[in-house]
């Protein structure tokens, strides 16, 4: 489930999160640059995502199982553009 929210509410949801779920991932809160953090609990990962030129903020709700694929293609498109990119020199 995506979700996407004001970005004002940022920080009400990044200090409730944790109380219901831990934080063995990442959180990155700068004062400038993209802000994210990612939570997780049993099956769940919720992750924010809220980059620094937007108004707006991504909150998506995940199993662990649909983020490790998502993480996995995103890796593999990474990897082919890099070749592709490669190939044209």
């Amino acid at each position: 489930m995506i979700i996407t929210l004001d970005k004002r509410r940022l920080k009400g949801g990044a200090a409730a999160l944790p109380k219901k779920y831990s934080t063995p991932g990442r959180e990155h809160f700068a004062f400038v640059g993209d802000a994210s953090a990612t939570y997780r609990k049993g099956d769940s990962v919720v992750m924010l995502e809220a980059p620094q030129l937007s108004f707006s903020m991504g909150v998506l709700y995940l199993t662990k199982r649909l983020h490790a694929s998502f993480n996995e293609r995103s890796s593999a498109e990474e990897a082919a553009r890099r070749r592709a990119q490669a190939e044209k020199f």
